[in-house]
């Protein structure tokens, strides 16, 4: 019955993130071809300002509040109402410091502006979070599916006619604005969830001890998806941090529509499992194998589609962003490898595992953004990558540690997906051709093509072993999962 429902959710999760994800980067895309790097850059730099604030409720008290088992109500008014006065508190700090921000480290007094409309964000995120998790917890992903569409599709409807109007990056603010104004109000509607006037402070503190830990890890993850573009904004300026960030929004659009579903999804399974350390282990060892088996061979195919794909879709204006794109997708191809750790750390009860490795690392990273940027933009793309992939061996020690897992298997699924992912490398070296549209198209099927038999024969087991336990979990949902719903239906009224 567990299966059932985790695929049920599962295959709703994942319809939210494919939806929303084949409409981004259509909008993405476009918006590029209206706007420059200097306008991302300026939208950029506000959004690392306010993405900061945003770690405590998307971390902290959503996470603590899907793995609470016991006074359900009483946790989820105390972690709205904790929401609201972070969100209040950071709201003043950053009207009052926006000016210094902008001028002292990105060095344009228009951030300024941007950060300071960008704070209606912050309370818009307060207020969806609890809902959010309340879903998540319930496994409600059909009904986060719905919210995923409406709240991707009102920012485009509102970014590409203000762009077209000369807007520049107000537009994206605009947008991002609305979109999240949406989330709020359609949450509300479909959770039918309402905080009470009472806070108990008992619970209060036992969800700031668990939330605790995975703020603090919620910031050094931070710190990992945002150093890299302060350091490049403040020793760069708007149009590099422009260039960056947007070929690494692209990079992380393509990844995520593929991993991120599982997050969710993993961390409320687990949740519910989370003293099976059995099962919890043989489920990360078959996720952990099916995610090298799609992401490494990408990584590398996107690797060779770089260069004529960004002169193809966004132009002259935006020279240089193939290269980026082309080096972040490898750090990505291998970070997802570790992409799951996180969630099952908290699943088990002990966040504070991901933040120890998170701030080992935290130093070196840092220190290498600092030297490497003084040698130029290429310099430190070159280091970003190598960074990445080295923090992967403490990721996958702690892994095994703290999971109990053999990693002889995964390292077996890595040497192999890596080697066939040299064969889009081969395709692109072998075919040279003045029309990008003519190179992306032989690449692309060739690479897939090969890939995808080579990847089926060398892991043949695994594969065969997945398709089979799909059929068969879809086979037995017709007699498992209306009794399973039936029974949640249930409980929940």
């Amino acid at each position: 019955m567990q299966s059932s429902s985790f695929l049920h959710a599962l295959k709703w999760s994942t319809a939210g993130e494919l939806a929303s994800r084949v409409l981004q980067p259509v909008v993405f895309i476009i918006l590029a071809k209206l706007l420059t790097p200097e306008d991302y850059g300026v939208m950029a730099a506000a959004v690392m300002i306010i993405s900061f604030t945003n770690v405590f409720w998307e971390a902290g008290m959503g996470k603590a509040l899907i793995q609470r088992q016991t006074h359900f109500h009483e946790a989820s008014t105390a972690a709205f109402w904790i929401n609201v006065a972070m969100s209040v508190f950071f709201i003043g700090l950053l009207l009052v410091f926006a000016n210094s921000i902008a001028i002292k480290l990105f060095h344009d007094a228009r951030v300024s502006d941007v950060i300071r409309v960008m704070t209606i964000q912050i309370i818009l995120g307060a207020l969806a979070s609890v809902p959010t998790a309340i879903l998540q917890k319930q496994m409600k992903f059909r009904s986060l599916f719905w919210v995923r569409i409406l709240t991707v599709t009102i920012p485009a409807l509102f970014s590409i006619p203000l762009a077209l109007a000369g807007w520049s990056y107000w537009a994206i603010v605009a947008g991002t604005l609305f979109g999240q104004l949406a989330q709020v109000l359609i949450l509300t509607i479909i959770c039918k969830w309402k905080p009470s006037f009472s806070f108990n402070k008992i619970i209060a503190r036992e969800l700031i001890q668990f939330g605790l830990w995975v703020s603090i890890t919620g910031l050094l993850v931070w710190f990992f998806l945002w150093a890299d573009s302060l350091v490049v904004g403040a020793y760069l300026g708007t149009h590099d941090l422009g260039l960056f960030r947007t070929a690494n929004t692209f990079v992380l659009m393509l990844f995520d529509v593929l991993f991120s579903p599982l997050l969710p999804v993993l961390y409320s399974y687990f949740s519910g499992m989370q003293h099976d350390r059995e099962k919890i282990k043989q489920a990360c060892m078959k996720i952990v194998k099916g995610i090298a088996i799609i992401s490494i061979p990408l990584s590398f195919l996107l690797f060779a589609l770089a260069e004529p794909f960004s002169q193809l879709f966004f132009g002259d204006k935006w020279k240089g962003i193939g290269y980026i794109i082309s080096l972040l997708g490898i750090m990505r191809g291998y970070g997802w490898l570790v992409g799951i750790n996180g969630e099952i750390y908290r699943a088990l009860g002990r966040p504070q595992y991901e933040t120890f490795i998170y701030a080992f690392s935290c130093i070196f990273f840092l220190a290498g953004y600092i030297i490497s940027i003084q040698y130029g933009f290429r310099e430190f793309i070159i280091t970003r990558l190598s960074l990445g992939m080295a923090s992967l061996i403490p990721h996958f020690y702690l892994f095994r540690k703290i999971v109990h897992i053999s990693l002889k298997p995964v390292f077996r699924t890595i040497a192999i997906t890596t080697m066939v992912g040299m064969l889009p490398l081969l395709w692109s070296y072998s075919f040279q051709s003045e029309e990008p549209l003519l190179r992306l198209f032989f690449i692309a099927v060739t690479s897939i093509l090969s890939m995808g038999i080579s990847i089926f024969f060398l892991e043949r087991k695994f594969v065969t072993g997945f398709i089979k336990d799909l059929l068969y979990r879809q086979k037995s949902k017709m007699t498992i999962e209306p009794a399973f719903d039936n029974k949640s239906n249930t409980m929940n009224s």
